[in-house]
């Protein structure tokens, strides 16, 4: 290569480029000779106007173009230096240049430097560009390119223009704005710097800023100056003069060698701020009780560091608080979770948009893990920014709801929605079903929510973000999705809650309504708002808590919110100045009593436990008590929180009887089918046997009485199997098989499955997540075609299989073309739950099982009779459980 190596180089002007690149079109090509590569070189940088000049490694002229020549001519340096070295021929060429010149032959890379040449007394400023050409991979000569010359005087103009840019800029700030030189010397400064330092702009101008400071402060802001300096940082420092808090910010502002060269400083003024922050101060302390006392965990990150965290977030965690503080955040998250949650933590503090609700793992101090709901949003903590996070343990609810995904889905949708809003809508948001705590929540009736659009009840500030959830659901690019809306209730109030959304599809895969669980996250959101504001708003935080909140002081009643009057039936007037004991239940005074006493006198006893209270009516409620000590206009005094659990606790019942329920149904079935069954295998034995003996029966009739025999003995173990899927953990599946390979599996097991089969390897060439049941599936189907195809005397059985993907579901297909065709009516009964519709019929039982397992896979059968004979059965795998076998 020679100087079209520069054509690929970034850092060659693209005017320089195309000269050489129609130059070298015209030219024929030449050889490496020394006096032929001169002339090469001399013609194509004649035709570029830039001053360029070629030195061999001696550092020689080999050659230069014109515009070369003329510059030395207009500045009185003799042209004729061809064969001299360049350092001969201009002495007025610095060290560096020699430095520059050597490190372009021995890296083989180029040098681009800003250079001043002083010639003749005068200063000359240019952008210099040295560039090595490379014979058999050997930098043989270097190209010089100079471009951007300009004299002193034309440098200074613009200098001096850049400074009165600089000074239009400075003048538009609010804020104390000053440019100087590194010695601490002012280049300019606007308005408010002058007028902050006691001078005016134009006498300030060529003094050292340090003068204007007294000792202290002088010393303070000359030491982070030098660190700028040293560091070549931005430096961010706070400092007070004439009581006026000023936060400072140094700028050190580099040359193109990475020098400082000058210093830019701002200063805000932000003793009002520190002011507000004090007031914010002394108003949380009074509350931090209420802080202290909330049953969700509370903590503020800031820098990754734990600041703060009250005690039910300690209890949570199992260790002291003191432990916890000051510690690195992420050390409390699980390690699973770990990376997703720091990484949400770091661009939630860059600004960037991050759910601010979310579930994730904890880990204890004993090494478990707990699952949690987080909170988390941006607040201000001790002047400096920081993560304000909820914390809410959700393993009791991630417990019910595992448990009651193994129960039937009538009876999960029941107990997982108890105590939340429950919302279905169909394919136009219209309602189609609501329950008792949503109806609460909005304050609206069933029959004034029925059959009205979502959007009638939506506040105007989420109409955009509820039309981005519909897009998406109809565009199927998220079947479910947790967001929060904004609602407005009857009495006009409005009501913030968090939805677990989820779409409603029918068969085929269309959008037919949308499930939400709804949340009412008002109190969060207050919270986070209310930490910010005066005492009447905590004040209204408190009435408007979902969870009733008492002060007790001297037995009596002395506070109580809202919530509370409504879950007693009494008012407040009524509550107020009562001793608590009047509304607590007859079974239950004696042990609170003497808790409260107990605490009051500075005993250890529990702050959080069940208890009953008496309603106005007379009737009972289930809470659960949240105690701890506070002060109360002075004297100490019991802060107690009330929750209702009775919906909890009929969800505890309502599982038990759920479980007992399903065990006592599966056992009656069991023992009758099996029962049944044995006698008839029993009986036809005996008659088989007595038969056979007295010589009463032909051959074929006794063969018959061994098929119907050996037909029941199938069946009773068909039976059991279903039995075995239904009585089976759901979905604890440990690897991938192969399904190519299960098919292999059943051949050789079975060999009478030996049909003529016709397999798609292709599609079928996939790994399936499952387990021992998937292969019992494929049999059942496979020996329902078989017997149909034996009593059609066929000794062949033409049967295809196929693999494919569709939408949420892997489906295998298997097709044949002889059986008798499976009603509609009897295909239903067959995909059936087994406690719902389902019953045995005749040799469809194996069938039921299919069915059975692939319910067991969260996947169904379907069956697809032909016109006139023959069946397509369809088993549909989720494709979470499907992977390439690739």
């Amino acid at each position: 290569m020679k100087l079209e190596s520069i054509l690929s180089r970034d850092d060659v002007p693209e005017d320089v480029k195309n000269a050489i690149r129609e130059k070298l079109s015209q030219l024929r090509p030449v050889t490496d000779s020394s006096e032929t590569l001169k002339l090469y070189f001399k013609e194509i940088l004649d035709s570029i106007d830039k001053p360029m000049h070629i030195v061999d490694t001696n550092f020689d002229f080999v050659t230069m173009n014109d515009a070369y020549t003329h510059m030395l001519e207009d500045f009185s340096v003799d042209p004729d230096i061809l064969g001299k070295s360049i350092f001969e021929a201009f002495s007025f060429l610095s060290e560096s240049a020699r430095h520059d010149y050597e490190a372009v032959l021995s890296t083989g890379k180029p040098i681009t430097k800003e250079e001043v040449t002083i010639l003749h007394g005068k200063e000359f400023h240019s952008i210099i560009r040295k560039m090595p050409l490379v014979i058999d991979e050997i930098p043989q000569y270097i190209l010089t390119i100079v471009e951007s010359l300009i004299g002193a005087d034309e440098f200074l103009s613009a200098h001096e223009r850049a400074l009165t840019d600089i000074d239009s800029l400075l003048s538009v700030s609010p804020e104390s704005s000053l440019l100087l030189e590194k010695n601490g010397v002012i280049i300019t400064l606007n308005e408010v710097a002058a007028k902050r330092l006691g001078g005016t702009v134009d006498r300030m101008i060529g003094t050292s800023i340090y003068e204007y400071f007294s000792p202290v402060v002088r010393e303070n802001r000359e030491k982070f100056i030098t660190e700028a300096i040293i560091k070549k940082v931005p430096i961010r420092f706070s400092d007070s003069r004439n009581g006026i808090v000023f936060e400072n910010w140094v700028y050190p502002i580099l040359n193109n060698q990475n020098e400082v060269v000058r210093i830019a400083v701002f200063a805000s003024d932000i003793t009002n701020i520190i002011e507000a922050n004090q007031a914010l101060v002394e108003s949380e302390e009074k509350y931090r009780t209420l802080v202290e006392r909330a049953t969700d965990g509370i903590t503020i990150i800031q820098d990754g560091i734990v600041k703060f965290l009250n005690t039910s977030l300690a209890k949570m965690s199992g260790q002291p608080i003191e432990e916890i503080i000051g510690t690195p955040f992420e050390q409390n998250i699980h390690p699973d979770a770990r990376k997703e949650v720091v990484q949400r933590y770091r661009d939630r503090m860059q600004g960037i948009a991050v759910p601010p609700i979310y579930e994730t793992s904890l880990v204890l101090a004993n090494g478990e893990k707990i699952e949690v709901e987080l909170n988390a949003g941006i607040i201000t903590y001790q002047n400096h920014p920081a993560d304000l996070v909820f914390v809410r343990d959700i393993s009791e609810r991630k417990r019910i709801s595992k448990e009651l995904e193994e129960s039937e889905k009538r009876f999960r949708t029941l107990i997982t929605t108890m105590g939340e809003g429950v919302w279905v809508t169909d394919s136009r948001d219209r309602t189609i079903f609501v329950n008792n705590a949503l109806e609460n929540m909005l304050g609206y009736p069933e029959e004034e929510l029925m059959g009205r659009l979502v959007t009638d009840f939506l506040a105007p500030d989420s109409w955009k973000e509820f039309e981005e959830v519909v897009k998406s659901r109809f565009e199927k690019k998220s079947l479910s999705s947790t967001y929060e809306l904004t609602w407005i209730k009857k009495d006009g109030t409005h009501c913030t809650t968090r939805i677990a959304g989820t779409v409603l599809l029918d068969d085929d895969e269309k959008v037919v309504g949308s499930f939400g669980v709804f949340t009412d996250i008002t109190i969060q959101k207050s919270i986070e708002h209310s930490l910010q504001e005066s005492e009447e708003q905590y004040r209204n935080l408190v009435e408007r808590a979902n969870d009733g909140i008492a002060i007790i002081q001297d037995s009596k009643v002395v506070y109580v919110n809202q919530s509370l009057a409504e879950i007693s039936g009494y008012s407040i007037p009524e509550l107020i100045g009562k001793y608590f004991v009047n509304f607590l239940h007859v079974d239950v005074i004696p042990e609170v009593e003497d808790y409260y006493r107990r605490r009051m006198a500075g005993e250890d006893v529990p702050n959080i436990y069940d208890s009953l209270i008496r309603k106005k009516d007379g009737s009972k409620i289930e809470v659960e008590f949240n105690v701890g000590i506070t002060t109360y206009q002075g004297p100490p005094a019991e802060l107690v929180f009330v929750r209702d659990v009775s919906d909890r606790k009929r969800t505890e019942k309502l599982l038990k009887q759920v479980k007992l329920e399903e065990e006592r149904y599966h056992a009656m079935l069991s023992h009758f089918v099996n029962n049944d069954l044995q006698k008839i295998v029993n009986n036809l034995d005996f008659i088989r046997l007595e038969m056979k003996h007295e010589g009463t029966i032909d051959p074929e009739n006794i063969q018959e009485i061994i098929n119907i025999a050996d037909q029941s003995s199938r069946t009773i173990d068909t039976v059991n199997k279903i039995f075995d899927v239904l009585q089976s953990p759901v979905k604890e599946f440990k690897s991938m098989f192969s399904i190519l390979d299960v098919i292999e599996e059943i051949f050789q097991e079975v060999p009478e499955l030996q049909p003529n089969i016709s397999l798609d390897k292709s599609s079928l060439d996939r790994l399936l997540l499952c387990d021992k049941y998937l292969k019992i599936a494929l049999v059942e189907i496979l020996q329902f075609i078989q017997i149909s195809y034996e009593k059609e005397n066929l000794k062949q059985i033409p049967i295809k299989m196929e693999g494919g993907l569709l939408a949420a579901y892997y489906r295998i297909i298997i097709q044949d073309s002889c059986s008798p065709p499976i009603s509609e009516e009897v295909s239903y009964r067959l995909s059936s739950k087994i406690t719902d519709n389902w019953e045995y019929q005749g040799h469809y039982i194996g069938l039921s099982l299919c069915s059975v397992i692939m319910q067991h896979f969260g996947g169904t059968l379907k069956i697809l009779p032909f016109a006139k004979k023959g069946n397509e059965f369809q088993l549909l795998f989720p494709s979470i459980l499907v992977s390439s076998n690739k």
